[in-house]
Formats: C-alpha cells, sequence, structure tokens
C-alpha cells in the first residue's frame, strides 16, 4: 500500500485539483493523509469535506504554523501505514498513471528505495513553461544510490519536487542527517539520506506538475544568510560520506564564503554564517584570487 501524505498551508485554489489527481490514480492500493499548518484560507474546510472518504485515513490540523514544510512531512511518515510514500504537495498535480507506474519500478526491482518523475513547471493557471531546468537532458536510469548522488546530487537537487516521488517508508524512517530541522534544503538532505540506502530510479516521463507562483515555498526560497548556512551544512555532509573530497569541500566553502562576503554583507546572519566557515590562510588567498579574478573580468 501507498501512504499519500497531502501536507498543505493556505493552498486552498489548488486542493481540489490537487486531490482529484489522486483521487483519479489508477493504481488502487492507496490511503491518504491530510495535513493542514494553521492556514488562514478555506484549506481546512476543503479537506473537511474529504473526511468520511473512504481513502482518506485521517486529517491533522495544527494549531500554529510549523514554519517549514518538512516537520509536517516527518508527522506524516509517523502516521502512514503504508509500505511507500508519496508526498503529494497541495499546490501540485499529476497524471492519471503516476501511482501505477511508481509501483510497477517497485515491483520490478525490490533494492529500489525512492523512485521519481520528470517534472513540468506550471503557474497559477496551470500553464507549463516546460521541463524543469535540473532535468533537462536526463534520460531514464536506475543507479546505485551512491552513484546517484555522487553523479547526479553533488552539485544539484535532482528530485525537484517532493510530489514527483515515491519512496519506501521503512528507508525514510532511517534517514537521520537533520533534514527535518533545515529550511530550503531539508529536501535535499531527505533525498540523499534515502538514496544511500539503495537504488534510485528516474522515469523521464513528465507525469508530475510543479506549480511555480507567487506563493510558493520553494519559488520563495532565494538565496539568503540562512541559505548559505544550510549550503556549509549539507557540503559537510556530502563530505563526511566520502561524496566529495577535501579539496572541492573546500572550494566550496570559498564559494559560500564569497557570496556572504561580497554579495550578501548586509543580510541578517550573514556574520554567522561566514562564522561557520574556517577561512584558514589558504581560504583567504583563495577567496581573494577568485574576488580579484571576477572583477578583472567583468563578472562584480
Amino acid at each position: 500500500m501507498v501512504s499519500v501524505i497531502v501536507p498543505n498551508y493556505n493552498y486552498a485554489a489548488f486542493l481540489p485539483e490537487r486531490m482529484n489527481s489522486i483521487l483519479a490514480q489508477r493504481y488502487g492500493d492507496y490511503e491518504i493523509i491530510l495535513l493542514d499548518d494553521a492556514s488562514t484560507d478555506d484549506s481546512l474546510k476543503l479537506m473537511e469535506a474529504y473526511r468520511d472518504h473512504p481513502r482518506v485515513k485521517t486529517i491533522v490540523a495544527n494549531s500554529e504554523n510549523g514554519g517549514s514544510p518538512f516537520p509536517q512531512w516527518k508527522k506524516g511518515l509517523a502516521l502512514a501505514s503504508g509500505e511507500f510514500v508519496w508526498i503529494a504537495e497541495s499546490d501540485d498535480s499529476c497524471t492519471p498513471d503516476f501511482l501505477e507506474t511508481a509501483m510497477q519500478a517497485f515491483e520490478a526491482c525490490p533494492q529500489t528505495v525512492l523512485w521519481f518523475c520528470a517534472s513540468l513547471k506550471t503557474d497559477a493557471q496551470g500553464q507549463s513553461s516546460g521541463l524543469h531546468p535540473n532535468l533537462v537532458g536526463e534520460t531514464a536510469f536506475c543507479l546505485d544510490g551512491r552513484e546517484f548522488v555522487r553523479t547526479r546530487m553533488h552539485r544539484k537537487n535532482m528530485v525537484v519536487n517532493a510530489s514527483s516521488a515515491v519512496f519506501r517508508r521503512e528507508a525514510a524512517l532511517q534517514v537521520q542527517n537533520g533534514w527535518d530541522r533545515l529550511g530550503g534544503y531539508g529536501d535535499y538532505m531527505f533525498w540523499i539520506g534515502l538514496a544511500l540506502q539503495g537504488k534510485v530510479e528516474y522515469c523521464p516521463r513528465e507525469m508530475n506538475y510543479f506549480r511555480f507562483h507567487d506563493a510558493n515555498r520553494t519559488a520563495a526560497m532565494v538565496a539568503s544568510a540562512k541559505g548559505l548556512n544550510e549550503t556549509i551544512i549539507t557540503d559537510r555532509f556530502l563530505f563526511g560520506q566520502g561524496i566529495i573530497s577535501g579539496a572541492e569541500l573546500f572550494w566550496r566553502n570559498v564559494n559560500t564564503l564569497y557570496k556572504i562576503r561580497y554579495r550578501m554583507a548586509d543580510v541578517p546572519g550573514a556574520a554567522e554564517a561566514a562564522s561557520k566557515i574556517p577561512a584558514g590562510p589558504a581560504m583567504k588567498l583563495a577567496l581573494a584570487l577568485k574576488r580579484l579574478w571576477r572583477c578583472a573580468s567583468g563578472k562584480d
């Protein structure tokens, strides 16, 4: 069985489409867990309309907003009873064969812990702007998770949208890398933690519709001191797992420190982020050379 977790915050405008896309799935063995993070719109009212639906296991509403989607993910995992989990974010949508295709992949390869498909970017009106750029040029693959992280995730998040992925619940419960305490990088750390436990399969069929709009938390996640802080955390985790070398960690830290010092000096928290990077003589020299090169090339 698949546990479908639907985390929501102020997405009443998109909930009917999301629920319709879930209930239209051709794969029939699933339960739905509805979670509301203290919405101020009509979200909870819309959710309550599904309380007696045979597919809906429970509806849980927070009295206060959690400030991040990841505590909701963790709550959903605790409530789930399925062997597999799909986090169907409330502003996204999908094709009717999404779950069917995912479950066929898991049946074909029991070592797979994470499966995901191609995501089309759509706006608030549902108009598509094409394939997410992180997926352009990718073809189907089934890789050992470590190889997947090393070749596909060490510089970007290839699992661009939670709604595009289905994973094994037991493997998810074993991810203890602090993903649920992060902000914009929580999903990145979650997928890496999952991948390291088995195989990862990617299906290039465009079955997921990833909503980008003004209220979207992902779209709102811009480069900030907090984001750079989380870059430091994730880079150190990759180094600790042997995914990136010490040299690569050094240059990533140089790039992060450069952004903090020369682009975000006035952003609250930037000094705190900079303090987390040990800047010895070699790093200071590399930082200075990088600054000189960018100035000389007109990039600053």
